[in-house]
């Protein structure tokens, strides 16, 4: 039998390679329908097989000794599909005109018996079949025939699985490429912007050391004004580069002293602070292992956080706790300060959402997202909790890798 040419046969070929399923390796799922198949109809051979233009191949066979399929001109399965909405059953090939002359009738593996069932897609095109064949005469039971029907559907919901899990494989992907291209985007232009960035800065304080003295009230305005912008743009193009960063940032492990870490991630943080020194409280924490540059910009971004969003006239308290649980390792930062409304508290982790202005806070709003987007990495967790004018904590978690 040759394979129409025609408009349906086209569209009918094309549904099947957007399935993927030719000339794949063979799967234990689709063994194991075969299985059942052919101990339900009491056959000795069952099949799962595919037909595009040109041959047949079978995903599944039980029962078969012979080599590779037959040519389409041969084919029972081939005769299946024609009819995609019924089954295509043969009691006695040796009787029919058709099939009586067939060399898998007359020879190797002598078909008799031959039941098939089109297996559809949603859409109405047959890819191929699931058939069970004998050596002698039979005919199936209404309840064989169900229950073969039964099994043919959970063929097309197994193929229907694959192409959904290749799909989402493939916008994984696209995302993955997509993101890190974003990432090194963002990371290229955040480096090339320091560089003109610290040249102005530059410019500025050779023009403060040598013109200060002749600049009225105005002009020293105009220069505050200067100064804080390109302060901002700096702590903007910092903030990028640690978020553009956060993907690549957690590969290198090692032994880390937390307490250690915490202390001089605080003394550098408060080293410049105006008014009365903030307080920490560190518990005593062990020697963990993990990523001390993911680490150390986690910690950074939530305890500059927590001595920046603070009261008027009150001193800043930070409490820093380190938990172990079965597999994770459980950070917090306590403050004391303004504290976080309820409904903000997932707000404040996406990237450039800010609560406050910067006339009332400075900073990027990119801190946090950067957190976010590391322990992400580290198969950990962060969240907040908060109440309004007595102050924030911040957890994450990361996972536990032995030292």
């Amino acid at each position: 039998m040759k394979t129409l040419k025609n408009d349906y046969e086209i569209e009918r070929v094309k549904a099947l390679m957007e399935f993927d399923i030719m000339d794949t390796l063979p799967e234990k799922i689709f063994d194991d329908i075969t299985k059942i198949a052919s101990s339900i109809c009491n056959t000795p051979i069952s099949i799962i097989n595919f037909i595009d233009q040109e041959r047949q191949y079978f995903k599944s066979s039980l029962g078969l000794t012979s080599g590779p399929p037959a040519p389409l001109e041969y084919s029972f399965c081939a005769h299946a599909i024609a009819s995609p909405q019924a089954h295509f059953e043969v009691t006695d090939a040796r009787d029919n005109p058709i099939f009586a002359s067939n060399p898998l009738v007359t020879g190797d593996p002598n078909i008799v018996f031959y039941y098939g069932i089109p297996l559809v897609t949603t859409e109405g095109f047959a890819l191929g079949s699931l058939c069970v064949i004998d050596h002698k005469p039979g005919k199936l039971s209404e309840a064989q025939s169900e229950a073969l029907q039964s099994l043919s559907n959970q063929v097309m919901f197994l193929l229907d699985l694959r192409k959904k899990n290749k799909l989402l494989v493939s916008y994984q992907q696209k995302l993955q490429e997509y993101s890190s291209n974003m990432e090194a985007f963002a990371a290229m232009a955040a480096h090339d912007l320091k560089q003109p960035l610290g040249s102005v800065q530059a410019a500025l304080k050779i023009m403060k050391v040598k013109h200060e003295d002749l600049w009225d009230d105005t002009d020293q305005t105009y220069f505050k004004l200067i100064n804080n912008t390109t302060r901002r743009m700096n702590l903007l193009i910092n903030d990028l580069l640690d978020y553009a960063k956060g993907g690549f940032i957690t590969k290198e492990y090692e032994s880390i002293d937390v307490n250690l870490l915490i202390t001089s991630i605080f003394e550098e943080l408060t080293e410049n602070n105006d008014g009365e020194k903030p307080e920490i409280n560190i518990a005593a924490m062990p020697l963990i292992k993990s990523s001390r540059t993911a680490l150390t910009v986690l910690l950074k971004n939530i305890m500059s956080n927590a001595l920046k969003y603070q009261k008027k006239g009150i001193r800043t308290h930070l409490n820093v706790k380190l938990e172990k649980s079965k597999s994770f390792w459980t950070f917090s930062v306590q403050d004391n300060g303004i504290g976080i409304k309820t409904e903000y508290l997932e707000t404040i982790f996406e990237p450039f959402k800010r609560l406050h202005n910067q006339e009332e806070f400075d900073g990027s709003g990119l801190g946090l997202a950067s957190c976010k987007k590391i322990v992400e990495k580290l198969n950990g967790e962060i969240w907040a909790t908060s109440e309004l004018n007595k102050g924030t904590t911040v957890y994450f978690t990361i996972k536990q890798n032995k030292l």
